[in-house]
């Protein structure tokens, strides 16, 4: 299973990180397909940024569909 974290970035090109199951904590349940969380960007000194973070499922990413168009 792959996974995408996309930040909307206000550019042609969102800055997005691709990973594996293997490398989260823990998975969504599909029932929270849309379901909002929040995405934590931490380093030594701490929590750096946080932002909202929205859940589904596509057929291939990268899915530059926007949220509307589900």
């Amino acid at each position: 299973m792959r996974f995408e974290l996309m930040w909307e970035d206000g550019t042609d090109y969102p800055f997005a990180v691709h990973l594996v199951a293997e490398q989260t904590d823990r998975l969504i349940p599909d029932t929270q397909q849309g379901a909002g969380f929040d995405v934590a960007a931490w380093t030594r000194g701490g929590l750096k940024a946080r932002w909202p973070g929205r859940y589904r499922v596509v057929d291939a990413i990268p899915d530059l569909r926007p949220w509307s168009q589900q």
